[in-house]
């Protein structure tokens, strides 16, 4: 138990670092009891058993996981296990680090109704037909989809692709357009209108 007393910590960092849905357990393989456990939320405590079997093949791996078990509650928890070691190399305890993943189980729930496509009415188009500042914001999305990045992770000649997508669907014309349109891309005014003279030119050539 010695040597296991030195782990006692590094269980409880690992349990303060991600809060009360992690629970680490230190199993004393010599005696086959828990020697320490932080954050006991599967209300086991030190001295119960651990009841662990583990073959040769465990044993010859650093690391077991992640793997998934379940709470009592029948909860989804995910966890990983580290065997601990002497001076020898002599397997002497298992740190396993579970985590609950009820909350982000119930989230992830959450979220799939909140975007569930067969909840969702095409867009009134007679809402928003004069809205150019909507339209702007749809001709970035389907822009920032294409290309699989946010807005703030366009390069200069994408924002300049996409500058002359909404200078295509007209949404330009508006009053007030440009200083919104070049806010709303993250550049300045000065930017803006270099970007958009690098737009118009070639249709001046062709003229």
């Amino acid at each position: 138990m010695s040597v296991l007393r030195h782990f006692f910590p590094v269980a409880d960092a690992i349990a303060s670092l991600f809060g009360r849905d992690v629970e680490v357990v230190l199993h004393d393989l010599k005696t086959g009891k828990i020697a320490y456990i932080a954050h006991a939320t599967s209300k086991r405590k030190p001295g119960h058993p651990s009841f662990l079997d583990l073959n040769d093949d465990d044993r010859r791996k650093n690391v077991l996981g992640p793997y998934e078990k379940a709470e009592a509650d029948g909860g989804l928890i995910r966890s990983v296990s580290v065997y601990l070691e002497n001076d020898e190399g002599q397997p002497i305890g298992l740190l396993c680090i579970n985590l609950n993943l009820a909350k982000i189980e119930a989230a992830a729930k959450l979220l799939g109704n909140l975007f569930h496509s067969s909840k969702v009415i095409k867009r009134p188009e007679s809402l928003f037909r004069r809205d150019w500042r909507e339209q702007a914001n749809l001709v970035v999305r389907s822009f920032v989809n294409r290309k699989n990045k946010s807005l703030t992770d366009l390069s200069r000649d994408e924002r300049v692709a996409l500058l002359a997508e909404i200078e295509n669907a007209g949404l330009l014309e508006a009053r007030h357009a440009a200083p919104c349109i070049s806010r709303q891309l993250g550049v300045s005014r000065a930017t803006f209108y270099s970007c958009l003279k690098q737009i118009r030119d070639p249709k001046k050539r062709r003229k």
